[in-house]
C-alpha cells in the first residue's frame, strides 16, 4: 500500500520544550558521533540497499517493513553516495504516512543522522516545507531545532531562506523566546534578513520587537532592513 498524505498541521505548543537548551550542542555532537559508529557497523548488499530505497520513495511501508534479510535497524542504513537514509527519502519525496511510521520505530539519536552535506531528516523537511512531519519529527526529539544543516544553518534559516512561510512561522513558535541566550546574534540577524526577503513578515516583526537594534544592522549586501523594504515594495 503506497502512502497518503495527510495535510492535518501539528500546532507547535504541542511539542514538549527542551529543558536546557544550552547543553544541545554538547548532547547533540556526542550522540551523533556514537551513531556514526553504529552505522558503519551495519553492512548490506547494494540489492537491499535498493529495495529500501525504492520502498521509501514509493511510500510502501508493508514492503519495506517486510524484508526479513535486511537488518533490524535499517532505517540507518545510507542509501546512496549523498548518505540519504529511507526518512531522508521519504521525506524528501513528500511520503508523510511512511515517514510517520518510520519515526515510531527510531530511536531519538536516529533522527540526527546527516547526509553528507550535513542535512538531518528535519532540515529536509524544513526545506521542502512539510509542516506535518517537522512536527512529528519534533515531538520525538526536540534537539533536532539546533542541528545544523547544509551551509551551517539552523532548521528555521533553511526554511526561511527557502520562503516557505507556514514552515517558517511553525519552527519560530517552536522556539524559546530568548533566542539570544541560545543563539549567536548573526544567526538572529540571518534569520531576519531572511523573513525580509521571503515576505515572512509576521515573523521579521516579531524579531525587530524583541531585537531593535535590527533595525540598523545590515544584511551581507550592505542594506538595512529598510532599504530592503523599499527595494521589494
Amino acid at each position: 500500500m503506497a502512502d497518503t498524505d495527510a495535510s492535518i498541521l501539528p500546532a507547535a505548543d504541542d511539542i514538549p520544550k527542551a529543558e536546557n537548551f544550552t547543553q544541545v550542542g554538547i548532547i547533540v555532537s556526542e550522540e551523533r558521533g556514537r551513531l556514526q559508529v553504529q552505522e558503519d557497523k551495519i553492512s548490506v548488499s547494494e540489492s537491499c540497499r535498493r529495495k529500501i530505497h525504492i520502498a521509501a520513495v514509493s511510500g510502501n511501508w508493508i514492503e519495506a517493513s517486510s524484508y526479513s534479510r535486511i537488518p533490524s535497524q535499517w532505517w540507518r542504513i545510507p542509501l546512496n553516495g549523498r548518505g540519504m537514509t529511507a526518512l531522508h527519502v521519504a521525506i524528501s519525496m513528500r511520503k508523510t504516512s511512511f515517514a510517520e511510521k518510520l519515526v515510531n520505530c527510531m530511536e531519538m539519536h536516529d533522527l540526527e543522522i546527516p547526509m553528507v552535506d550535513g542535512n538531518t531528516a528535519f532540515c529536509l523537511a524544513a526545506m521542502t516545507g512539510n509542516v506535518k512531519i517537522a512536527g512529528i519529527l519534533l515531538r520525538k526529539n526536540r534537539r533536532l531545532l539546533w542541528i545544523r544543516g547544509q551551509n551551517n544553518m539552523l532548521p528555521i534559516q533553511l526554511a526561511s531562506s527557502a520562503g516557505h512561510i507556514s514552515m517558517a512561522e511553525f519552527l519560530f513558535q517552536a522556539l524559546p523566546l530568548d533566542l539570544h541566550n541560545i543563539m549567536p546574534f548573526q544567526d538572529i540577524a540571518n534569520l531576519f534578513f531572511f523573513s525580509i526577503h521571503n515576505n515572512i513578515y509576521t515573523m521579521a516583526s516579531k524579531l525587530l520587537n524583541r531585537y531593535p537594534k535590527l533595525a540598523t544592522m545590515e544584511n551581507e549586501g550592505g542594506f538595512t532592513a529598510l532599504q530592503m523594504l523599499a527595494q521589494i515594495l
